[in-house]
């Protein structure tokens, strides 16, 4: 179809995903510091339906985005399966190339992850945080600019 390019003019630059048990505050500021960068963030917060199940609109959304930032929080860890979907999706649309992880689990590696995410992580770019940031809502110099 010759208007195929009005589809990515929906897409965000940055997809987050994250725990709302306890990655809410954090991912506030990290969306406030990506934002003040240029980059346009999408999360589930808004516009997405509420129900059990990923909505349809937000795999589209992901599927969209230019980058997949996973914040590996000990809440998204315990909870994988409400995260795995999301970056299964990101990776059958777009590859593994563009999902980085932020990790607030000290001394934390991909191989530690749960199995799920293993092949999505393995070999790709892991930031730590400092567990403290998730309680602040401020994100490192070092997370922000690197994302």
């Amino acid at each position: 179809m010759a208007f195929n390019f009005l589809k990515s003019l929906d897409a965000d630059d940055i997809f987050i995903s994250y725990s709302r048990q306890d990655g809410s505050p954090y991912l506030k500021g990290l969306v406030a510091a990506l934002s003040a960068a240029g980059f346009s963030c999408y999360t589930d917060k808004l516009g997405t339906p509420a129900g059990e199940k990923l909505p349809e609109s937000l795999l589209r959304k992901i599927r969209l985005c230019k980058t997949f930032v996973l914040l590996a929080t000990p809440a998204a860890i315990r909870r994988h399966e409400n995260i795995t979907p999301e970056i299964k999706t990101f990776a059958e649309a777009n590859g593994t190339d563009r999902i980085a992880c932020v990790s607030f689990v000290p001394d934390a590696e991909a191989k530690n992850f749960p199995e799920l995410w293993r092949p999505f992580l393995i070999g790709k770019f892991h930031e730590y945080e400092d567990p403290e940031t998730l309680k602040t809502g401020a994100p490192s110099e070092a997370v922000s600019a690197s994302t």
